[in-house]
């Protein structure tokens, strides 16, 4: 995705500065569940550690930045499954319902994403009960995504949280 417009430039370096700050989690969650953490237990930190995100475009540009520019191993969950065998699962919230991992980040929690703008624009002035739908929908959407982690969540955002986090 490249952004053309200065408001757009902004959003991107602000989203890269997120992703670096996941990286940096990430690393520290590998690193602390493979000498014992807290508890003392080592683990395997393959497939304890997630990240979810929104949409598609926002796993593909995850599973990007964490694979070339932080050098850890992802591997995408899909509706089959987890498709490859990197340390770290990446998906969108739809496709984390049942499951349930030990750190789990959600990333890119903002306004106009969660809910999507494009949703709110079209039902606001057209059909309220629509949009109240919708807005449900998305709410419940991010409160399964927050409830797969186990022990430990993390949840981030650029510009203005989307109003479903807490504050």
């Amino acid at each position: 995705m490249v952004c053309s417009t200065p408001r757009g430039q902004r959003h991107r370096a602000e989203w890269d500065d997120e992703l670096a700050r996941l990286a940096t989690t990430l690393r520290a969650w590998r690193e602390e569940l493979a000498t014992g953490g807290a508890d003392g237990k080592v683990r395997d930190p393959r497939g304890n550690i997630a990240v979810c995100v929104a949409d598609l475009e926002a796993v593909n540009q995850v599973m990007y930045h964490l694979a070339t520019e932080a050098g850890l191993t992802v591997a995408e969950l899909t509706k089959e499954g987890v498709k490859g065998d990197g340390d770290i699962h990446v998906g969108t919230m739809h496709r984390f319902k049942g499951l349930e991992y030990q750190r789990l980040a959600i990333v890119g929690a903002r306004d106009g994403v969660i809910p999507r703008a494009s949703v709110v624009q079209r039902y606001r002035d057209t059909d309220p009960r629509r949009l109240a739908r919708e807005e449900l929908k998305a709410r419940s959407l991010l409160f399964v995504a927050a409830t797969r982690a186990r022990d430990t969540l993390r949840i981030s955002w650029y510009g203005k949280p989307s109003p479903y986090v807490p504050k």
